[in-house]
């Protein structure tokens, strides 16, 4: 007889279990964010968002005259996300 695996616990949920264990296991502890928070339109120096950035834009430019790599502004922006919710827990 076969068994069926649900899909959470097939897909995405045991990387995560298995994350959390190993980060655990060092003490530290994974953080997740909303998958859409908009890292990519939101200014890491000022906190101005863009309404809309398209994908061949790879330059991000803001009018506080910021200007970075759009996925390194992303990175930004998502290391700064995880921060604020680990210190509010």
């Amino acid at each position: 007889m076969k068994v069926k695996v649900r899909r959470d616990v097939q897909g995405i949920r045991i990387p995560n279990l298995k994350l959390t264990y190993k980060l655990a296991e060092q003490g530290k502890k994974l953080v997740k964010i909303d998958q859409w928070y908009p890292s990519s339109k939101l200014c890491s120096k000022c906190g101005r968002m863009k309404e809309s950035l398209p994908l061949s834009e790879r330059i991000y430019h803001c009018e506080c005259g910021n200007e970075m790599d759009r996925d390194y502004n992303a990175a930004v922006n998502i290391r700064e996300k995880a921060r604020r919710i680990y210190l509010a827990a």
